[in-house]
């Protein structure tokens, strides 16, 4: 599935509904390695580690610092990217 967050277009309204993200935005589909979570003392961010076409690098992809319901990412790497 790839990382998926919310985009520009998904109001304030329809996160605020329950009703799914009005403007979901992939990125780099068939490239998650694996997912993770690192605990700060007040706050989690959810990461997922990619390879971006040249190296693996990390991406984080939410945060229970702001508003990121919407977000998550799956792991999806084609042997390619493996």
């Amino acid at each position: 599935m790839s990382i998926t967050v919310c985009g520009p277009a998904c109001t304030t309204e329809i996160k605020n509904s329950g009703r799914s993200c009005g403007d979901p935005q992939r990125s780099y589909v068939g490239a998650v390695l694996a997912t993770y979570e690192a605990n700060g003392y007040d706050d989690s961010d959810f990461l997922a580690v990619v390879w971006d076409g040249d190296q693996v690098t990390t991406c984080e992809y939410a945060s229970t610092r702001g508003w990121t319901y919407h977000n998550h990412a799956t792991t999806d790497a084609t042997s390619q990217a493996q």
